[in-house]
């Protein structure tokens, strides 16, 4: 039971010299930021609680998991609430009127149970490159990510249609990521580091049928080797964004929302 407090996205520059003690911060969905990166921000400014104001049309709410690690709740609660409401409570903060929100959250957690989806073409080498897209989504999930999927599947069939690869090609469809990235730690503890795999490059599958092509992008860590051979294949030309991985922790926070743990 608090006070409303708009703090526009919630990044470090917006909070900057900003005590939200005893406070419910009210933040806007960003697409880049990513709003675990909100949720922790605003908590260290003092916050009780937080509106996520959605930017969905037609007051549609949007949803995900909000914590920064594997715990099942995290330490204030963070609620949901869509733009046409957001923007009455909006409007009425700039209006310079106090708003005030009752919030009362029942949390309640079970043990889950998910699966990863591995297929392989063995190649001359036991050296691997592993292709990954994870298949569980919010919803209908067509872009995210059952695109991913579909290109991940596609990619494995047409190579079949090529003979025996130089390298081993591991194909996997990861679940648990939009619930905190499971499938891609899960993978990456059990053939890395305990089965100790050689894996060479991780190529990651994420929402390839985003609508707006121009802001498509295609990021790579930092190697010579992988830059040349993207480049080889056109890539940087097709890609509206080519950069570096260091960018997406960048955008969102401090954090990489999406399988690419491997590299």
């Amino acid at each position: 039971d608090a006070d409303i407090v708009d703090v526009g996205t919630a990044t470090d520059s917006e909070l900057a010299g900003k005590d939200l003690t005893g406070k419910i911060a009210l933040v806007n969905r960003n697409t880049s930021f990513h709003r675990s990166a909100q949720l922790r921000n605003v908590t260290a400014k003092g916050a009780v609680a937080m509106l996520y104001l959605s930017v969905a049309p037609m007051n549609l709410r949007q949803v995900g998991s909000v914590r920064f690690d594997w715990e099942a709740a995290d330490m204030i609660p963070a609620v949901t609430i869509g733009a046409d409401d957001g923007k009455l409570v909006r409007d009425a903060i700039a209006a310079n009127k106090t708003v005030r929100a009752q919030l009362n959250v029942q949390i309640t957690t079970q043990p889950g149970t998910g699966a990863n989806v591995i297929g392989m073409i063995k190649g001359e080498r036991d050296e691997m490159i592993v292709c990954g897209a994870h298949y569980d989504s919010w919803f209908s999930g067509s872009s995210d990510n059952g695109s991913g999927v579909a290109e991940l599947l596609a990619v494995a069939g047409r190579r079949l249609q090529h003979g025996k690869p130089k390298y081993t090609l591991v194909f996997v469809g990861y679940d648990g990521e939009e619930t905190g990235l499971y499938g891609g730690y899960d993978y990456l503890r059990k053939h890395v580091v305990v089965g100790g795999d050689n894996v060479l490059a991780v190529i990651n599958f994420e929402s390839p049928s985003a609508n707006d092509p121009d802001i498509a992008g295609l990021v790579h860590s930092n190697q010579p080797k992988l830059d040349e051979a993207l480049q080889k294949a056109h890539l940087r030309q097709i890609y509206g964004v080519y950069a570096g991985l260091e960018i997406v922790a960048k955008l969102f926070g401090g954090i990489i929302p999406t399988d690419i743990h491997l590299v």
